[in-house]
């Protein structure tokens, strides 16, 4: 009998003796058929049984087969069902009826056995892929829904739940269970159907059961019947009804942590495919299980915490300083060192392997240093250890090595690891990096004390890796980006200075180097045309076989391939371009890209690199993309390569005038001179400063000594000089200068005469390098420029000392000599702001009548001047500034210059000084003349604008401000004798508050409130 494998087939017709023929030809070829006889008791079937296809008559009484396929195709309850309609009615009317409501195919009667037998085939074969697909599409929405499981929680319990059920669902089992073990040997147990198993079965069912198998062979297992394998163990009733099994292990770092059981009621129910989807299930949750548990444990065993308070440290101080970016010896002894405090290791070894031209690193700590170094050599770990992790299990975790191990020894070479827990070892080895990269191993030896560590040691070891595998990637990461930000500033820099760094051969460097870090290529060559011959002109790698700038032998029809294509892409070494024996890693596809230009191709852009993949097409269009641009920078390298030497010197033009310019004071004329001659490279200069009116030489600067024997009188220099502004001259001159480079022994001078204006301020002088020394026209315009700059800075040191000597002067006027000279030091006078000052206006009394009655000579010479000289005396013993004189009177300000706090003080004992010193003039004219003449003065304080103030023809140094005019108007009511004061004046005064006198407030003109006033009293 056939086995029915092929598939089940619905057969919906409702002439029996047909279905019947049907049944009978479709189960002797492999088919399990079913039998429906109207489309209504179809629709029944198909609610409680999915068949694999459906054999459907178009003419059936009731609902025809056109209406159940259309009613099929629209149940989004029903699955997918491939559906061929069989019809007496060949007509196309029919077909595309069937077609239309769904069908899949169509056969028309009478048919052929052989064809119907096809036709189905076909139709599984669909259906079993779509099945397959939408299977998969299960499986990853199922992956997916358990991997944010996985990742939602630390808390191992809520874990567990949700992971069982979820896995049941995966694999449709009727009941799956998760034990996971920790270090302790305590068990930790979920199952779906929410069952409980106390200590002693779980440790039967590790002992004796599937469990305990799979977690020693560390393999899975599927038992196909389970009333024919002795390793499962029935606990109750549930589990007797049990007919197959799967059980995955669950590995972490070499060491069995769990395993994960499924069963169902039916014999042969899981398959390869079930066994895949739990592995990969298995793998995503053992990493969540260890943090879970890891979590767990912290929060659980306070105790734990206490004794790995010291290790938690040293991980904090050893993360801290393994983000400094250190030197990778630094950091691996740095590392080796914390592990051998935290955990107390004997040994700890920590081996990086080198890469590329990176050479191996090595970080010791513990006893025995040296030797340990010589134990585990480079070749030694790569002989025996990496082979082991690699070949051995596959993997890089975790791993103890028994006593005695030998790689080709098969008696000792078994799994050390025991059902729960690790064997007793010598040696522990934990990767750094992943199984795909190994960076590199910690090698630790046990403590004396310790037989097998604990699987917090281990964990701790983990985190130290990370580190360490952190620190090794951040290291080489750094590296290669400090490279890369090399490059990157070279790029700004040459934005910036375009002239000075963009040379062709930079270009063509920086373009392969930043090709081959941006892409991660192995290797990145540029060849440019040059005669018709293509040269290697700039490469990321020494190319042995072909010599920079040599002739290279590119095939012709690759030529003539990118003349119409963008990259030229081959596998194939004999093909190749260039010749890539350096060695590791092998170069096994070579990308070209023409440089294009007007001329046709100037240039080619070599690719090499040991991955073909990752030459694609996207790839091949960013390379086209930067070969036009590098042609482009090509040709305005080369125009820039023409005009650096000229902009080298105009930039040190430059330099040297804003030396001339920059200061105020005389410039650096020797360091000036030194630059000067290395611009045109020579070995000496000189400046000779000259004074045309009095027709002599001044002085003169030599760099770096002096070098003319002596230099000729001015009238006679000058006339030894044409009318040129630059000229070279040499010792057979006829003149004096030519007299001087006969005794001086010198062959040739260039000289440059400095004018401003048609002024002569001085002379250039600078001897050539060679005697024959060819004076070029950039030369010549050159020192022209340096010529005109250094004259104009001469006269602008002129014109800069005369102001001085016309603002010194202007100053006097105001202030005493020793202030004028501290803000002339200080510099920045006059420029206009807003000040707190005090005012003070002095007016004399009764001088009009004493006008009237005395000549003006008299009145001006011996009564304003004596009174102006002796007033201004006692205004600049207490730093006053005097504004103006003011016909009989004058105007005087504190703190407009130099704000002091004391401006108030000294404002006040200027004025009992001057009535005091006014005094005695008073008693010299009452004897003289017969008058009697008084002084009155006012005072006030406040905000006001201070500075030079005027138009463009004309400026005073004053002030401005309410301050002012209030000062002004207490001076008109102030009586001879009287000093009167504002009260915000008198607010300010503390040693003369007993003196002050406040007066009836008064009404002065242009306020609106009476302002209250004081007065100083006299001294009695």
């Amino acid at each position: 009998m056939p086995d029915a494998s092929n598939g089940h087939v619905l057969i919906v017709e409702d002439d029996l003796s047909i279905s019947r023929m049907f049944q009978l030809l479709l189960r002797d070829a492999g088919y399990r058929v079913s039998l429906a006889n109207s489309s209504e008791e179809a629709l029944q079937f198909v609610r409680v049984i999915t068949p694999d296809i459906i054999l459907l008559d178009i003419s059936l009484p009731g609902m025809n087969g056109v209406d159940l396929t259309r009613h099929l195709r629209s149940n989004p309850a029903i699955p997918f069902i491939p559906i061929i309609q069989i019809t007496a009615l060949g007509d196309l009317r029919t077909k595309v009826a069937a077609l239309d409501a769904g069908a899949d195919d169509i056969l028309v009667k009478p048919i052929e056995l052989s064809e119907l037998l096809a036709r189905l085939r076909v139709m599984l074969r669909l259906q079993k892929n779509r099945r397959g697909l939408e299977e998969s599409t299960r499986q990853m929405h199922i992956l997916y829904a358990i991997s944010q499981t996985l990742n939602s929680s630390l808390d191992i319990n809520s874990i567990l739940r949700d992971l069982v059920l979820q896995l049941a669902n995966a694999l449709g089992a009727v009941r799956t269970s998760i034990i996971l073990v920790n270090d302790h040997n305590t068990p930790f147990y979920a199952s779906s159907v929410k069952e409980t198993l106390n200590t002693e079965s779980i440790q039967r069912v590790i002992r004796d059961g599937v469990a305990g198998w799979v977690m020693r062979a560390m393999k899975p297992l599927i038992i196909a019947d389970t009333t024919r394998d002795p390793r499962w163990i029935s606990l109750d009733r549930r589990t007797e009804t049990t007919r197959s099994i799967l059980s995955v292990p669950l590995i972490h770092q070499g060491i069995v942590v769990g395993v994960v059981t499924a069963a169902h009621t039916r014999t042969n129910y899981f398959t390869q495919e079930h066994l895949e989807l739990a592995q990969n299930i298995g793998n995503q949750s053992v990493t969540a299980f260890n943090h879970a548990q890891l979590f767990q444990t912290t929060v659980q065993q306070k105790s734990l915490l206490e004794r790995r308070s010291q290790m938690l440290e040293e991980l904090l101080n050893v993360g801290e300083r393994l983000s400094l970016n250190l030197p990778l010896q630094d950091v691996l002894n740095e590392l080796a060192q914390a592990i051998h405090r935290s955990l107390g290791f004997r040994q700890v070894i920590i081996h990086v392997f080198g890469i590329d031209d990176v050479e191996p690193a090595q970080g010791v700590a513990g006893v025995q240093r040296e030797q340990i170094q010589q134990l585990w050599t480079n070749a030694q770990i790569q002989q025996s250890i990496v082979p082991l992790l690699r070949e051995r299990f596959r993997i890089s975790r975790s791993y103890f090595v028994p006593s005695g191990y030998k790689l080709d020894d098969e008696e000792t070479n078994q799994l050390p690891f025991g059902a729960i827990g690790i064997r007793q070892a010598d040696y522990l080895f934990v990767p750094l990096g992943s199984p795909q990269q190994l960076l590199g191993l910690m090698i630790v030896d046990l403590p004396n004390n310790l037989i097998t560590p604990d699987l917090a040691t281990i964990q701790a070891l983990e985190v130290f890796a990370n580190h360490g595998t952190t620190a090794v990637n951040n290291n080489r990461l750094f590296a290669r980006e400090h490279t890369r930000a090399n490059q990157l500033q070279l790029l700004v820099e040459l934005g910036r200075n375009f002239a000075e760094l963009m040379t062709p051969d930079q270009l063509l460097r920086l373009v392969a180097s930043l090709v081959r870090h941006s892409f991660g290529f192995n290797s990145v060559a540029i060849l440019l045309k040059h005669n018709n011959e293509f040269m290697l002109r700039a490469g990321t790698h020494n190319f042995a076989h072909h010599p920079y700038n040599q002739p290279l032998s590119i095939d012709a029809r690759i030529l003539q391939a990118l003349e119409h294509y963008q990259s030229w892409l081959s596998s194939n070494s004999e093909q190749f371009c260039l010749n890539y024996e350096w060695g590791e890693p092998t170069i096994v596809a070579e990308l070209i890209v023409p440089l294009h230009t007007h001329e046709g191709i100037q240039g080619l852009l070599v690719i090499g690199h040991s991955d073909a993949s990752a030459l694609d097409g996207l790839t091949q269009s960013i390379l086209g993309a930067i070969a036009v641009q590098l042609t482009v920078g090509l040709d305005n390298a080369k125009l820039f390569l023409r005009e650096q030497e000229y902009i080298q010197q105009l930039n040190r033009v430059n330099d040297i005038a804003l030396q001339l310019t920059s200061t105020t004071t005389e410039p650096a004329f020797h360091e000036i001179m030194q630059q000067v001659a290395a611009m045109f490279q020579a070995p000496q200069s000189m400046l000779v400063l000259v004074d045309p009116e009095q027709r002599q030489i001044n002085r003169s600067i030599a760099y770096p000594q002096s070098w003319l024997h002596e230099l000729p009188a001015l009238p006679e220099l000058l006339a030894s000089l044409d009318e040129s502004r630059v000229q070279m001259l040499n010792h057979q001159h006829a003149s004096a200068l030519g007299q001087t480079l006969r005794q001086s022994e010198i062959n040739t001078i260039v000289v440059a005469q400095l004018y401003s204006a048609e002024r002569l301020h001085g002379l250039l002088l600078i001897k050539p390098a060679d005697i024959h020394y060819v004076w070029r026209s950039n030369d010549r315009n050159l020192l022209q420029t340096l010529a005109t700059l250094f004259a104009q800075a001469l006269e602008n040191q002129q014109l800069q000392a005369q102001r001085l000597e016309r603002l010194r002067a202007d100053l006097q006027r105001y202030m005493a000599p020793p202030l004028v000279e501290q803000l002339l030091s200080e510099g920045g006078f006059g420029e206009a702001s807003e000040r707190d000052i005090v005012v003070l206006f002095a007016d004399l009394r009764g001088f009009t009548a004493l006008s009237e009655n005395l000549a003006p000579q008299v009145v001006v010479k011996q009564i304003l001047n004596r009174f102006f000289d002796e007033m201004t005396a006692v205004l600049y013993r207490y730093d006053a500034i005097i504004d103006k004189f003011l016909g009989d009177g004058l105007m005087a300000v504190f703190g407009s210059v130099r704000p002091l706090p004391n401006d108030a003080e000294r404002a006040m004992n200027a004025a009992i000084d001057m009535q005091q010193t006014f005094a005695k003039l008073q008693t010299e004219w009452q004897a003289s003349f017969g008058y009697a003449i008084g002084l009155g003065i006012g005072m006030s304080c406040g905000r006001a604008v201070v500075g030079n103030i005027g138009s463009a023809q004309r400026m005073d140094y004053t002030v401005i401000g309410d301050v002012v005019n209030t000062a002004s108007r207490l001076v008109g009511i102030a009586e001879a004798g009287q000093i009167i004061i504002t009260q915000p004046l008198a607010q300010r005064l503390k040693r003369h508050k007993r003196q002050l006198e406040e007066l009836e407030p008064v009404q002065l003109k242009g306020k609106r409130e009476l302002q209250a006033i004081y007065a100083i009293r006299k001294s009695r």
